[in-house]
This record gives C-alpha cells, structure tokens and sequence, in this order.
C-alpha cells in the first residue's frame, strides 16, 4: 500500500488521532471516504463519455410502416387537369413629355376631350 510499512501506518494513524481527536477523526474519514467516492465516480464519468465518442456511432434505421393482415382498398387515382397560370397584366409604361410635346390641356375642357384632341405642334 503506497510503499508504506505497517509500523508506518499505525504511527500515521496514531499522530492523527492525537491532533484531531477521538470525535473529530470519523468525521475526517467520512468526509476523506466521501471526496474519494466523487472523484471515482466523476472519473468514471468522464472515461465513459470518451468511450462512446470513439465508438462509431451507428446510422438509424430507415423507417418502415407496421404491416397488417388487412387490406386497404384506396381508389384509382384520377390524373389532375393541369392548371394554366393566369394571365399576367402589366401596366403601360409611363412616358415624360417634354414642355414642347406636352399638348395644351385648357381648365375648362373636359378631361375625355383633352385625350382625345391630337397635339399641337
């Protein structure tokens, strides 16, 4: 144990029990019994997450359907008339007119004769 001889370990014990006294020293055994029981297990722990890192992980399975004794009877299926997209509207682009091709709009007329009258050059 440790190199150690058992005269060694009776003077060990015989010192500790002389510094701590009778009532302290299970205390002290409990508690060193309770820190090397949590080091072990941590250990434990650790080498065991190593472990399963290395182990190569295995690909899931592909998913299957249960089978059943009983038949199912689905309907033919009809084919879908295609559908035709809608007819997209676009707007007439707008033109900027300059001062000289702008035709001459008075206030009193009408907004549909002033498209409708040609411009003056």
């Amino acid at each position: 144990m440790f190199g150690l001889q058992p005269i060694e370990i009776i003077f060990t014990l015989v010192l500790a029990l002389l510094l701590f006294g009778p009532k302290k020293l299970p205390e002290i055994a409990r508690g060193l019994g309770n820190a090397i029981r949590e080091f072990r297990e941590s250990t434990s722990q650790v080498t065991e997450e190593f472990r399963k890192a290395a182990e190569p992980q295995p690909e899931p399975a592909p998913a299957t359907t249960p089978r059943s004794s009983a038949t199912i009877v689905t309907a033919p299926s009809v084919p879908a008339e295609p559908v035709t997209p809608a007819p997209t509207v676009s707007e007439p682009e707008a033109t900027v007119l300059s001062d000289v091709e702008a035709p001459a709009v008075s206030a009193t007329a009408a907004p549909s004769e002033a498209a409708e009258s040609p411009p003056k050059p």
